[in-house]
Formats: C-alpha cells, sequence, structure tokens
C-alpha cells in the first residue's frame, strides 16, 4: 500500500499578524497547503518545524488557525486504510 503525504514546514502562523498587508500571509499559505492536500486527497499532512511563529501565540491567531483546521482537516472522508 502506497501512502501519499504532504509535508510543510515553519509555517510561523501569526507572523507579522498586525501588519495591515502582511498579516494574513502565513494563515493563506497554510490554508493554501492544505487544498492541495484535499485537492489531491493525500493520506497524510506532516507538519514539520514550527506551526506557529511565537511562543504563546495571540487568541487571534488561536482562533484563525482553529478556523483553517475546522474548514480543510475535520471532515466525512473515510479512512483508506488502518494500522494493525
Amino acid at each position: 500500500m502506497t501512502f501519499e503525504i504532504l509535508v510543510t514546514t515553519d509555517t510561523h502562523l501569526g507572523y507579522k499578524e498586525k501588519d495591515k498587508i502582511l498579516g494574513d500571509d502565513s494563515f493563506a499559505s497554510f490554508e493554501e497547503a492544505l487544498d492541495l492536500a484535499n485537492k489531491f486527497e493525500v493520506d497524510i499532512v506532516l507538519l514539520g518545524g514550527d506551526l506557529f511563529h511565537e511562543h504563546r501565540p495571540s487568541a487571534q491567531t488561536y482562533f484563525k488557525t482553529s478556523k483553517i483546521f475546522n474548514e480543510h482537516v475535520f471532515g466525512d472522508r473515510p479512512v483508506k486504510f488502518e494500522t494493525e
């Protein structure tokens, strides 16, 4: 059996979040990666490196991240493989 894996690293969600121009860039990039994962129906998304930019992310960063996960990760797609 073959597993399809999408690897994304160092997303640094929340980077320059207060900047009016760059503030959403890290979230948009992460969302684009998850869109590709869904488009190609990968089995696993491996998040390497830093998910958040700050050691203690802001409430706004947590909220945006939760929204992205809810829209792109959690769903009804069936599991295609099992482990023993």
